[in-house]
């Protein structure tokens, strides 16, 4: 097996290596280790209407955190088949290596950082960088929750791809072997192939695999396992992966509902803020809509800017006029950015946007 993963930096050995380079000491650690759980706040997230709980990190582990991943994990190369968690690559990228496929085999990992253990983190510091058993412990105790990964920290990601990196390159081999490609955006795993596979080869690949994540602690969810063949319709990470990349007709449409809601507030003249934050909120979509190869979002956004344009103007400059009680210059520049819509289609409402900017922030200067 050839290894396609390096870290560049010399190995920690001991903890005053570790120290050094988290600028810290064990004193300072010893508290923070002590008064862990105060440091991970909980962030519920609504996806798909189901909740899930996800955690930041804040205060002194932050930056110990933000410290790991810089001096740490910056240093590592991972193998160009792994796309999450990876500078510069996205589930875009991901999904067009799967362009225009014969056959599409998807696995998700269930529960996935949750089941990453303390322990298995230990010895993959161990064993990948040939840490200390010491700093490799210290830094599996920083970097998780009750014993576990969590999602949502700056670290989860980093680590959770440190866990499969030998098991993954003989996954890989196999499936390179068989004229296929092997990818894996964090807990989803996906493999195609531009022509058939005989059945007895998926059954070795995904039997690699259900094998790699047992031995990780991690199990596949049977409902989203999938082999999808010429005929049916090819979805990776919610997009069309089809001789090029499209949106589902369910992201193009929810783009129309948001639209349609938009020119509604306009219409009943409700709270400009409330237009200003569904208008960006659709920005937002569009631009999803644009990486995944949707021809329409320049469309889109000319609409979303013809229905913002058509905000009453004596309403506009009311909540223009409201930079005025704040008394922070960052709020004072969020709330500046917030507002910039009402002056793109109105020269006058641009003025007077820009001049009242420059008073408050004048003012606040000044205090």
């Amino acid at each position: 097996m050839h290894k396609n993963w390096s870290y560049s930096n010399r190995p920690l050995a001991n903890l005053e290596s570790l120290f050094k380079l988290l600028e810290t000491n064990e004193e300072r650690l010893s508290y923070v280790l002590k008064n862990k759980s105060s440091y991970f706040k909980t962030v519920p997230v609504i996806r798909k209407g189901k909740a899930r709980t996800t955690y930041k990190v804040v205060g002194e582990l932050l930056k110990t955190h933000e410290l790991i991943k810089q001096r740490i994990f910056s240093k590592i190369t991972l193998p160009e088949y792994i796309t999450g968690g990876r500078k510069g690559v996205s589930y875009i990228d991901d999904c067009i290596s799967h362009c225009n496929k014969s056959i599409i085999i998807q696995e998700d990992m269930k529960d996935f950082f949750p089941s990453i253990k303390e322990d298995l983190i230990v010895k993959a510091f161990q064993y990948y960088m040939n840490f200390s058993p010491e700093v490799s412990s210290l830094i599996a105790k920083l970097s998780t929750l009750e014993g576990s990964l969590v999602q949502g920290t700056k670290l989860s990601t980093d680590i959770a791809n440190l866990i499969f990196l030998e098991e993954e390159a003989l996954i890989s081999e196999e499936v390179g072997r068989l004229g296929g490609n092997y990818t894996r955006y964090v807990d989803d795993i996906t493999i195609s192939f531009e022509s058939e596979v005989n059945n007895e080869d998926i059954s070795k690949i995904k039997t690699m695999i259900s094998s790699m994540a047992l031995n990780s602690g991690v199990r596949l969810n049977r409902d989203k396992s999938k082999i999808l063949r010429n005929g049916q319709s090819k979805i990776v990470h919610g997009v069309k992966v089809i001789k090029e990349l499209r949106p589902t007709r369910k992201r193009k449409s929810n783009i129309r509902i948001c639209l349609f809601n938009l020119k509604k507030k306009v219409t009943e003249k409700e709270n400009v803020m409330d237009v200003l934050a569904l208008y960006f909120k659709i920005r937002g979509l569009i631009n999803t809509l644009k990486q995944q190869g949707d021809k329409n979002h320049a469309e889109y956004i000319e609409q979303a800017n013809q229905l913002v344009a058509g905000v009453d103007k004596k309403d506009a400059i009311k909540s223009i006029r409201g930079m005025r009680k704040i008394k922070d210059i960052r709020k004072l520049r969020t709330l500046y950015s917030k507002l910039k819509p009402l002056g793109n289609s109105s020269k006058s409402l641009s003025a007077i946007l820009d001049v009242e900017y420059k008073s408050c922030k004048k003012n606040l200067m000044a205090n």
